[in-house]
């Protein structure tokens, strides 16, 4: 009978650690943002006397022939008080590069609240993928 437990607990043990291993490849899986983003970031930041800038950071899975970002969100108080696009602003878009980034700025007000989606985007082969990254909320000064 000792057997039959000894063989039933490593049985289960080793169930555990398969469902485990499964359950701990997907995250893993995951790391890489899409095909074309590898990896993607945003934040912002009070320049002072109400200015406020964007800055974002965008890295392709190789040599991109477009790379960058489409538009830029940002918000005062809850609501979108300017949208920057990359078809207006031309330097928040590159080609032929693996990374590519930059800022835009926006003349705020002081003590009002702000924060920013950044999309970014990166093709090639005539296909492509987006993303967006939502900035922390910052107090412009």
């Amino acid at each position: 009978m000792f057997l039959k437990k000894k063989t039933l607990f490593r049985l289960a043990a080793l169930m555990l650690i398969v469902v485990l291993c499964l359950g701990l490849s997907a995250p893993i899986a995951q790391a890489r943002a899409s095909n074309y983003i590898a990896a993607y970031g945003a934040y912002m930041n009070a320049d002072g006397s109400g200015k406020v800038s964007v800055w974002y950071d965008v890295t392709g899975t190789g040599m991109m022939e477009e790379i960058g970002s489409t538009s830029i969100v940002i918000y005062e108080n809850g609501s979108i008080v300017k949208t920057f696009y990359s078809s207006s602003t031309p330097s928040m878009m590159t080609k032929n590069k693996a990374i590519h980034g930059g800022s835009v700025s926006y003349n705020g007000v002081a003590g009002r609240s702000y924060y920013a989606i950044v999309y970014v985007w990166a093709a090639k082969l005539g296909d492509g993928d987006t993303r967006s990254k939502t900035t922390a909320s910052i107090i412009a000064k």
